[in-house]
């Protein structure tokens, strides 16, 4: 695993003990630990963002696929595709319990607005080639599609509220671009990101960052000009990333 600090661009390796594979990953600003999806072992690990050893959260007989955290109300949220669940573990009581059983395919990566306490989710029928981007309360309640277009194959995804509206950002298999989702006026866009082959997209103070597959890079885009900027480079086996602002815990 390795922290990249955003205002001098420089990347450390965290050294983590007993860590075997980082699938997916987030972070817990309030504790400054990372929890992440060790496909190796079919868990959710943590640890702390300074290393140390890892420690064991969830595990799982089925398919761990995307995890995300409310540091807010101290709960975290991972689906599990070989069963067709989302799930839910309050990291402070230890209790977990399934809030959704998924209808329409299997519940891929999963985000959390925490701005309006809502959970998205990427939802996919792999036999008839449709995926779904969809949404509910925290706790699974008022389920509803968000975008449904034909053909598209959301892969990872991330959410923000600009200008007081949500915001989705995913990057997409096969279309191998970064598609962005305005909820207010329903406009799906394009981001221009040229030849890059994007695997994972997170979203911080105005620019999104996501990792390219094809050069072991991470690049970053203003979403005001469309600028974009290579941050890092030469990250062998690079999985997943995640954006945070110390300064949201701090108000």
């Amino acid at each position: 695993m390795i922290s990249l600090e955003m205002d001098q661009y420089v990347d450390t390796a965290i050294p983590i003990n007993g860590a075997h594979r980082f699938d997916n990953v987030d972070y817990d600003p309030i504790l400054d630990e990372v929890y992440w999806i060790d496909g190796s072992t079919k868990s959710i690990m943590r640890a702390s963002r300074k290393g140390g050893e890892a420690v064991e959260i969830v595990s799982s007989l089925g398919k761990l696929e995307g995890l995300a955290m409310d540091w807010i109300g101290r709960k975290l949220y991972f689906t599990d595709s070989y069963y067709g669940v989302i799930e839910v573990i309050d990291i402070v009581r230890k209790d977990r319990s399934v809030i959704i059983r998924t209808d329409f395919g299997y519940p891929q990566d999963i985000a959390i607005n925490l701005y309006n306490r809502t959970l998205y989710w990427i939802e996919a029928d792999t036999v008839a080639m449709q995926a779904v981007i969809r949404r509910s309360n925290l706790d699974g309640s008022n389920i509803e599609n968000v975008t449904h277009q034909m053909g598209m194959w959301p892969k990872r995804l991330s959410v923000t509220v600009i200008d007081g509206s949500p915001v989705i950002y995913w990057t997409d298999s096969k279309f191998k671009t970064i598609f962005e989702y305005h909820e207010s006026t329903q406009d799906t866009l394009v981001v221009a990101i040229g030849s890059a082959l994007p695997k994972s997209v997170t979203y911080l103070d105005g620019f999104l960052y996501f990792s390219d597959v094809k050069s072991n890079s991470i690049y970053q885009i203003s979403v005001n000009d469309g600028n974009k900027e290579l941050i890092s480079r030469n990250l062998a086996n690079l999985l997943n990333i995640k954006a945070f602002d110390k300064r949201i815990e701090e108000n």
